[in-house]
């Protein structure tokens, strides 16, 4: 057999067993976030500020021993303030009610389990509750780390104004 007609045989091999489909793309992204004070100022060092944020996480492959690792609300100027504690992270599954609005859907209970740290091949969605000992004034966005997925997006509001 000729070189030639022999290199174009092992091409055209290799291409046969590649697959048609590739694997699922990795990325993350930001579905909500609000915050709020806690309506009384307690003595230095105790929490003052809650937030809540749901984002989606899309891994190509299971990743084992995730954890959140950063949590920043972000005001108009870029001051950050970081979270103090996590109060909780949890797997969202909830299906949306045709009537609830937005904080609703994103805010009451139900719908979630605990998160024990995987993100699965495919998509996740997590809601995370963090907590802050500083007051931040108008927080605008939000940055959230979740192992190696640094995920960003627009502060949905505050509660209870």
């Amino acid at each position: 057999m000729k070189p030639i007609r022999k290199a174009w045989l092992i091409f055209a091999a290799m291409l046969w067993t590649v697959p048609l489909t590739s694997a699922a793309p990795e990325g993350a992204k930001a579905l909500f976030c609000a915050y709020q004070g806690v309506g009384y100022t307690g003595p230095s060092g105790s929490e003052r500020q809650y937030a809540v944020a749901v984002v989606e996480i899309e891994s190509a492959k299971k990743i084992r021993n995730a954890s959140l690792a950063d949590f920043a609300l972000i005001d108009q100027s870029g001051k950050e303030t970081k979270l103090s504690r996590i109060v909780q992270v949890e797997i969202f599954e909830r299906h949306r009610v045709a009537s609830e609005g937005e904080f609703a859907y994103y805010l009451n209970s139900g719908g979630t389990r605990p998160w024990d740290g995987t993100l699965p091949a495919g998509k996740i969605q997590l809601r995370a509750r963090v907590a802050f000992t500083e007051r931040t004034s108008l927080a605008v966005r939000f940055r959230l780390v979740i192992g190696a997925q640094i995920i960003e997006g627009t502060v949905n509001g505050r509660l209870g104004s």
